[in-house]
């Protein structure tokens, strides 16, 4: 197997929300709707050569564009101009994190630290109380920590992180 670094080869833009399999649609001939979850295709968009994957982490729809950095300011020209029908804006690292934070998809190191790294044993969680069980198959074939999560499952868990929604015009 090898491996190689391709930081500085490759630029990505995020195109997240309802309408971003329709916008991708305008620009392209392949079939987004039907690319499933974590997955990945080759395809052009407005000619450009692209790596689509769906892996947008908003909790809405969401793909990301993968492409050579010297063309990425043009596909953003090409996106901005065919979303002007969907009405496209962009937005910044910080309204991304919000809407990531109350779809309820936390991301280690940001939101909650690795146990190797928690400095007391309260700051340690399983992905069962950070309510992330939906990436754990129990059901897999044997893993490392399987065991514990079967038991923590089974006498029911101690906390878990839950979202609360607010209603601001009643208050």
């Amino acid at each position: 197997m090898t491996v190689e670094k391709v930081t500085e080869a490759l630029a990505v833009l995020a195109l997240q929300g309802p309408y971003s399999s329709a916008l991708l649609k305008t620009l392209s001939d392949s079939d987004f709707d039907q690319l499933p979850y974590y997955s990945i295709i080759k395809t052009n968009l407005a000619g450009i050569p692209v790596a689509v994957s769906r892996t947008g982490y908003t909790g809405d729809l969401g793909y990301e564009l993968w492409v050579e950095p010297h063309l990425a300011e043009q596909l953003w020209d090409d996106l901005f101009e065919a979303g002007q029908a969907y009405r496209l804006r962009p937005f910044g690292e910080y309204a991304l994190a919000m809407a990531r934070i109350e779809a309820g998809m936390l991301l280690v190191e940001v939101d909650f630290h690795s146990s190797k790294k928690a400095l007391y044993e309260f700051q340690k969680s399983s992905p069962l109380e950070l309510g992330l069980g939906w990436t754990v198959k129990l059901n897999k074939v044997v893993f490392v920590g399987q065991r514990a999560l079967r038991r923590e499952l089974a006498r029911g868990l101690a906390w878990k992180t839950v979202g609360l929604e607010i209603d601001f015009k009643s208050l």
